[in-house]
């Protein structure tokens, strides 16, 4: 590598083409596409090729000049077809290198250019190869399902954040209950703001939950109880302990026949039941108050004792 010679590198998820100023220790100074002076190590570099600049010509054409290498580039990309290259080597499970990529590519006087569009096109489209910057490596069938999987529920989540971000900074602002069914999102939506709401950090969709009510602006898991009574999920006097410990709120029909035969059979039969005399002394009985543990005056009390085939409850 030496002064003027084009090289390229990866600066936030994008390749930019640079000329070299200075090389120094296998330290760089270049100028990139964007008029901006870098230093960067010489193993940061993704592509470097033999084509100089002539550094003579100002800084403004030169930036001129790599703008145009840039973009010749970038049109090149379109000829790469990832997906058909990978149907046609993944059997072979071998490491390819960048100068037989770049043939398959483009078998008719493969030029440095055409390198990098090889680079450029398999940076942009990592589902189908593993790569570093002058070797591919094809993915199994199996990888490539998998990633497919990963790819789609990364754009799911993103479009999750999204939607749940606007909507709920929607429902927060405006006053009225909206009166719209909910779209297959929002239900989903819904069910993230409760769990985080009833469970956080135990819930399975935390990061998620914190990330949307983050970026909306609301603080902590309480500040949603007002947005789901709003949109009638809740009502203002839902007890969310219960929800939160799967406590249910109705008994089942088992439940409810069985009372109902039990206090039948109280209505059919209530001489079996002792008559009590105005006053009798219940301190041998075992009670379980339902008070707090820090009362003093413990005057909520229960006993159960048992008579025959009944029980009387006290």
């Amino acid at each position: 590598m030496e002064t003027g010679h084009i090289v390229e590198y990866i600066d936030r998820e994008k390749i930019m083409c640079a000329v070299i100023l200075e090389v120094k220790n296998k330290r760089l100074r270049v100028l990139n596409q964007n008029n901006r002076e870098v230093n960067l190590s010489a193993n940061r570099l993704s592509h470097q090729c033999k084509e100089r600049l002539n550094l003579t010509h100002g800084r403004d054409k030169t930036v001129e000049a790599l703008k145009n290498v840039a973009c010749r580039r970038e049109e090149l990309i379109s000829r790469v077809d990832i997906r058909e290259l990978w149907e046609v080597l993944n059997s072979e499970q071998e490491w390819i290198d960048l100068a037989t990529m770049t043939e398959f590519c483009f078998p008719t006087g493969p030029s440095q250019d055409h390198e990098s569009a090889v680079i450029r096109a398999f940076f942009s489209n990592r589902s189908y190869f593993k790569f570093n910057t002058d070797r591919f490596f094809p993915y199994t069938p199996e990888q490539v399902d998998q990633i497919a999987a990963q790819k789609k529920e990364a754009e799911r989540r993103s479009r999750l954040i999204s939607k749940g971000t606007e909507w709920l900074k929607t429902l927060n602002e405006n006053e009225h209950r909206p009166s719209a069914p909910f779209t297959d999102d929002e239900e989903k939506l819904i069910d993230i703001f409760k769990s985080y709401f009833l469970y956080g950090k135990d819930s399975p969709t935390y990061r998620l939950g914190k990330e949307i009510i983050s970026v909306a602006g609301f603080r902590e898991p309480a500040d949603l109880f007002p947005v789901l009574v709003k949109i009638g999920v809740w009502n203002e006097d839902e007890n969310t302990d219960l929800k939160a410990l799967d406590i249910p709120t109705k008994f089942s029909g088992e439940v409810i026949t069985a009372a109902n035969e039990i206090l039948e059979k109280a209505v059919a039969h209530p001489t079996q039941i002792p008559p009590l005399p105005p006053r009798l002394d219940f301190t041998k009985l075992s009670l379980m108050t339902v008070d707090g543990q820090s009362t003093l005056d413990y005057d909520d009390a229960i006993s159960l004792a048992k008579y025959d085939e009944f029980y009387l409850l006290g």
